[in-house]
């Protein structure tokens, strides 16, 4: 059966391709001033500020109602509703400046500086990144009236106000023959020019800002002044040149005009050619020999691949690999024939590919225009932009196709929140290169291509915590595993915010003094220059990369940073006990011993946006939790110790412990922590709650909390108590898990456990038959709804084994940990005994396969569970659910464990095992209460935990992150969630919300935006 994606001859051409599609070469223009730093504040704060307010009321009697819009009023909700970025319309200005003439601009800016306000800049409105073109609570100004555009033959030049877009900016001009070396979307803007700009007429005459003339600036203050390569700001005109719009606000260009002919002249040919999937590697490889190989300045292209997902409940995702292929006959007088005959000797590469459809023909440069243009559907999605460069020898294209391969991957793991992706390239050729006088590009850097990696969101008002969690980390990890090319600049147009672009540019930018500006050189080509006197006073402030944030680090830390190649370094990438986070390598690791280390840390962190993690044991299961990407990774393996205080009965751990560890430390004293059923996992446990064997008596492991030492997010350190001026922090990090600070030091409350020799427990591990898994399930529902007595624990779970042999035969093994203490009755070990019987009765009488029952020590309980070797380093994969208990519930444990052995059975060619656990939550633990997730007098439930492990991580990840993925997503999605019982953080997957089944959420969104309101 054919696809609906592909009836009607894959819609037309234009339909299919720009409805999913838009590449733009966009810079829409946001400036956002504070007066000491001037960096951007792109938190939302909904606060409406009224020194905002009374600053636009000024400007409002200065100027007029038509041209400061308040809100509510018309042309303020249109102008909020403008950008082309769904999650943009987000945004509530203070109010919006509608300017007419340059004089509204210099009036508005010198409001807002003097008053020190927020503001941004909206020329065409296509930027891609959230909050680049608009503001929250600060004042909008909209060039939504200012899009004139004059031809001065005398000149010939083109004079563009900066509110026109290229599409209307081309029609007009149309009629002379003429044409700015503009934006290959149509719907564009002008801020295109301020980031380079990227132009089909580009192989020939430059980056649309090699052909400034004259510009019109408004500084920061409210000063214009006009900029050319000759006069007194020559410096501003060439900072403009790529500096996108961190130097002022231009209300004019004018630019050198490119003969290009009317719409009745057709000296081009070409069009876009669908290439049918098998084509993909055969495109990479010709988009790399064309950019390597072709001198033709005349000859232009685009070449994307578009991952497009079908808006149906299957979500299929297709993909098109498509080329916009031109030649331009115009420069040498062809004929249309001639023209043709170029076209196919150019792209012969090109034209040998197995293709689905082409229109290739003659055609005008306003047709050429106009090829791209987009669809109305486009307006509004939620979009995102990333960019990248790679070189274009023969060695290089595999480094083409892994990111063709990585961002089909991406598509397919969020497609049921995706309308598409799309990987496009630009050709930067030698003859475009070599024009010269722009930021960005030295002369006689070697031919690249400019990459692109475009993310577009279905419904932009769904999905936020997916969208801006776990796909935004594997957005961003994307970029870091594919970095620009050495000697490359990244094109600022079609960047991610968090890209450091201007370190890319052979020219950088130097001192903004009163006098103007200055551009210094690099001392020597594509070297890395110093950037210790690096300000820009009417600039973003400077970021440093993650390298560079590591070698600043270094000098303050010392050898406790660690960098690539070290014993230390690959060690610690190494450390993770899920083989998925091996993979994942941090620009460094600061292995710091106190405190004040991760302070120090956390503040140059914070200042340079650096993306981080923080490493306790290493235990968890999702990739990319404990580690990161070219980011700074925290791992606490020297900050290790735990202390005992008898005076104040508690126990002191520091985070890099692991629960077996302290058990060593703590066992002569008799006493131990509310910690782990597994001896391997570490003190994270604690933040997303802790289920224990002490549990039922004692709470979740957080409700031991007494004091903990906190570094926040801007290095910041602080002491919570349960009654101390961080109240809320101490209670949010009850659940909270790594989202409110650094953990440095946990005092916990301690529990009189007794030493190895007291054997006050009776218990052990039972393997039961395959035949009594449903009875084991059955008695578990039962047990988690009848009994309350504290002193009695169980673990419960099935196992499907997979044989290592050539047969991947499944073994599958129900088993429980059951436990009972005796010594908070004061029970002899008899009684113990017996009280245990009773207790699990309905599972002593199960057939078994073996049982190792008989007095305990709480160190031998604490130690059963013990981890093998041979689980460190396999692939790892969590998931939660949560089950009532009441009788007729038992029917979905016997649906979730059948699920996990059908899906066992499937892919257990690649497992080592799957586990479905369930931990009983009773009444005893629950009514303990002060943590956020769990309510006081919640029915009994079960913490329901699947886990997938993978036998060899290396292998097999198309389907491992492909049908597998799916389908263990599935099987989660399967089980249900009851409102009011909450998922355990510690077992989730990444893609589940969690806290959102918490029963204060509300309350912990709060503390949230008062503790980490970056994020």
């Amino acid at each position: 059966m054919q696809r609906p994606l592909l009836s009607c001859s894959l819609f037309c051409l234009t339909s299919l391709v720009l409805l999913f599609l838009t590449l733009s070469d966009s810079w829409s223009w946001a400036l956002f001033f504070h007066p000491n730093d001037l960096h951007p504040n792109l938190n939302l704060d909904f606060r409406r500020d009224t020194a905002h307010d009374q600053a636009c009321k000024h400007l409002q009697s200065l100027l007029s109602p038509d041209i400061v819009a308040l809100p509510h009023s018309s042309a303020y909700t249109n102008g909020t509703q403008a950008p082309w970025n769904g999650y943009n319309r987000d945004f509530s200005p203070a109010c919006i400046v509608f300017p007419r003439e340059t004089a509204h601009v210099q009036a508005a800016m010198k409001v807002i500086f003097e008053n020190e306000i927020d503001y941004a800049v909206q020329a065409g409105g296509h930027s891609a990144m959230k909050g680049w073109n608009t503001v929250q609570n600060g004042v909008l100004i909209s060039f939504t009236y200012m899009k004139a555009v004059t031809y001065d033959a005398q000149r010939d030049s083109i004079t563009l106000q900066p509110g026109i877009t290229w599409g209307e900016a081309v029609d007009a001009l149309e009629r002379f023959g003429v044409a700015p070396v503009g934006g290959r979307v149509s719907d564009v803007g002008t801020g295109l020019l301020l980031g380079g700009g990227l132009s089909f007429l580009s192989p020939r005459h430059g980056l649309g800002c090699d052909t400034y003339l004259e510009l019109d600036v408004v500084l920061v203050d409210g000063t214009l002044v006009t900029a050319t390569e000759d006069n007194e700001y020559k410096d501003l005109f060439k900072a403009l040149k790529g500096g996108a719009n961190r130097f002022g606000v231009v209300t004019r260009y004018e630019v050198k005009a490119v003969r290009t002919g009317t719409k009745d002249e057709r000296g081009w040919f070409g069009g876009m050619v669908i290439f049918a999937n098998a084509s993909v590697q055969g495109m990479l490889e010709a988009v790399a020999e064309f950019t390597r190989d072709n001198h033709d300045p005349d000859a232009t292209m685009l070449s994307f691949i578009a991952n497009l997902v079908l808006n149906d409940p299957s979500h299929t995702v297709t993909t098109l690999p498509i080329a916009s292929l031109l030649y331009n006959g115009t420069p040498r007088n062809l004929s249309q024939t001639e023209t043709e005959e170029m076209f196919n000797k150019t792209f012969a590469s090109f034209l040998s590919l197995a293709a689905i459809q082409s229109i290739l023909k003659p055609l005008s440069y306003p047709e050429v225009s106009h090829l791209n243009d987009e669809t109305p559907e486009m307006q509004g999605r939620g979009q995102f932009f990333g960019a990248s460069t790679f070189g274009t020898a023969e060695d290089e294209v595999a480094r083409y196709v892994q990111a063709y391969e990585a961002t089909h991957s991406f598509a397919q793991e969020y497609k049921s929140i995706l309308n598409s992706t799309v990987l496009a390239f630009t050709p930067i050729g030698e003859t475009q290169i070599n024009i010269g006088g722009n930021l960005m590009v030295s002369p006689g850097t070697r031919p690249y291509n400019a990459v692109q990696f475009q993310v577009t969101v279905q419904q932009p008002e769904q999905d936020r915590d997916l969208v801006f969690g776990a796909m935004e980390r594997d957005r961003l990890a994307w970029f870091a595993r594919f970095p620009g090319a050495e000697g490359a600049p990244l094109y600022i147009n079609e960047c991610d915010k968090k890209q450091r672009v201007f370190p890319t540019y052979f020219l950088i930018f130097g001192i903004f003094s009163d006098s103007g500006f200055s551009v210094h050189l690099r001392s020597g080509p594509h070297t890395n220059p110093n950037f210790n006197h690096l300000g820009v006073r009417s600039a973003h402030h400077y970021l440093i990369s993650p390298q560079q944030a590591c070698r600043h680090l270094a000098s303050l830390l010392q050898d406790i940073v660690s960098f690539p190649n070290s014993v230390e370094y690959v060690n610690g990438t190494q450390a993770s006990w899920n083989g998925y986070n091996h993979e994942i390598s941090p620009a460094c690791i600061i292995f710091p011993r106190e405190t004040a280390h991760v302070q120090i840390a956390m503040k140059v962190i914070f200042e340079n946006e650096i993306d981080y993690a923080v490493r306790a044991g290493g235990h968890s299961a999702m990739k990319g939790w404990n580690t990161v990407q070219n980011g700074i990774l925290i791992q606490f393996t020297h900050m290790n110790s735990a202390m005992y205080d008898a005076q104040r009965e508690s126990i002191t751990l520091r985070p890099g412990i692991r629960w077996s560890e302290a058990m060593e430390v703590l066992e002569p004293f008799g006493v131990a922590p509310v910690g782990s059923r597994v001896n391997d996992v570490g003190t994270g446990f604690l933040l997303g709650g802790g289920h224990s064997f002490l549990s039922p008596r004692y709470g979740f492991g957080c409700d031991t909390f007494m004091e903990l030492d906190v570094v926040l997010v801007n290095g910041t350190l602080v002491t919570a108590t349960a009654d101390n001026a961080y109240q809320d922090l101490f209670k949010a990090l009850k659940g909270g898990a790594n989202r409110f600070g650094i953990v440095t030091r946990y005092e916990l409350k301690a529990v009189r456990s007794g030493r190895k020799d007291d054997k006050q427990w009776f218990g052990g591990m039972v393997f039961y038959a395959n035949t009594s898994a449903e009875g084991m399930l059955k008695a578990i529902v039962e047990f988690t709804r009848e009994n309350q007595d504290p002193d009695a624990a169980i673990l419960p779970y099935i196992a499907h084994l997979v044989s290592p042999d050539p047969s991947r035969s499944i073994t599958t093994l129900p088993v429980a940990n059951m436990f009972y203490n005796g010594a908070p009755g004061n029970l002899s070990q008899s009684e113990t005994e017996d009280t245990f019987n009773k207790i699990f009765a309905s599972f002593l009488t199960l057939p078994s396969v073996q049982s190792s029952l008989s007095p305990l020590s709480y160190f031998e309980v604490a130690s059963l569970n013990a981890e093998t070797p041979a689980m460190q380093g396999l692939g790892q994969f969590f998931g939660a659910a949560s089950f009532g208990s009441a009788e007729d519930e038992t029917a979905k444990y016997i649906r979730s464990f059948e699920a996990a052995r059908e899906f066992s059975n499937k892919y257990r060619h690649i497992l080592n095992s799957t586990v479905l656990a369930f931990t009983p939550i009773r009444g005893t633990q629950i009514n303990i209460g002060g943590n956020l997730f769990v309510s006081p007098g919640t029915r009994p439930f079960n913490a329901v935990h699947l886990q997938v492990s993978i036998e060899h991580p290396e292998q097999d990840k198309d389907v491992v992150f492909g049908e597998m993925q799916e389908d263990r997503l599935e099987l989660l999605a399967s089980f249900p969630v009851e409102a009011g019982i909450p998922l355990d953080m510690n077992e989730c997957d990444r893609k589940q919300r969690v806290f959102e089944t918490y029963s204060r959420y509300e309350e912990l969104k709060r503390i949230y935006a008062k503790y980490d309101p970056t994020r």
